[in-house]
């Protein structure tokens, strides 16, 4: 499904209409990372967007490869916005470790109040 943007549109706004939640805007920004370019505030009447999410790692996958691809091209005025993602990228899967960690450990309580 494809949406062509309207004037007063934003990625808030859509967040909430396809997603049913504003604050997921990032996802539908990351997945149209491309056509939308590197300033999520700035979206232009007439862009056509595939309003789809992905999981918070894989959007913060695909910003930070497609600021690397721009610093790589000598464009250097991203690379603050690429350190702040990837400090976001790492809290991401440091939590995700945490939780795994702690359902083996209450995976293990329980398995010695069975036995």
């Amino acid at each position: 499904m494809k949406y062509t943007i309207q004037k007063g549109d934003t990625l808030w706004g859509l967040a909430y209409m396809y997603l049913g939640d504003s604050h997921k805007w990032r996802k539908i920004y990351s997945y149209n990372i491309e056509t939308l370019g590197m300033d999520p505030d700035l979206i232009f009447e007439g862009t056509t967007i595939i309003p789809k999410h992905m999981s918070d790692i894989v959007c913060l996958k695909n910003e930070i490869q497609y600021l690397s691809d721009m610093a790589d091209s000598h464009n250097f005025q991203y690379l603050g916005r690429l350190f702040k993602l990837q400090d976001e990228l790492m809290t991401l899967y440091i939590l995700k470790f945490i939780r795994t960690l702690f359902f083996i450990g209450l995976g293990y309580l329980v398995a010695c109040f069975i036995f």
